[in-house]
C-alpha cells in the first residue's frame, strides 16, 4: 500500500464474545455445547478463534511504516446466532 491508500479488513461469518473479548470464528471452528467452567470455554474459543484484538494489533504495528496505508477500514458482519455454549458449573 502507498500513500493515499486504504487498507480493508472485511470478516463476514460467526462472532462470539467471551469474557468481554470479541471472537472471529473460522468457518471450520467446532464447539461442544457445555463448559465446566467459563474458562474452559475461554481456552477453547481462543486456542479455535481469532481475537479482534489481535486483528487490530497486527494492523497498528504495521502502521507508520513508509508503504503503508494512511487508512485502515474494518467491516465485521458477525452473527453470534448458532454459537450456542452453555457453563454448567
Amino acid at each position: 500500500a502507498g500513500s493515499g491508500d486504504a487498507c480493508l479488513f472485511a470478516f463476514i461469518g460467526h462472532g462470539a464474545e467471551v469474557s468481554g473479548s470479541v471472537f472471529l470464528v473460522p468457518r471450520d471452528a467446532k464447539f461442544r455445547g457445555e463448559y465446566r467452567e467459563t474458562s474452559d470455554l475461554e481456552k477453547h474459543v481462543s486456542r479455535k478463534c481469532i481475537r479482534f484484538a489481535e486483528v487490530q494489533a497486527t494492523f497498528a504495528r504495521h502502521r507508520g511504516a513508509p508503504s503503508d496505508a494512511e487508512a485502515t477500514v474494518f467491516v465485521l458482519d458477525c452473527c453470534r446466532d448458532g454459537m450456542s455454549c452453555a457453563v454448567t458449573g
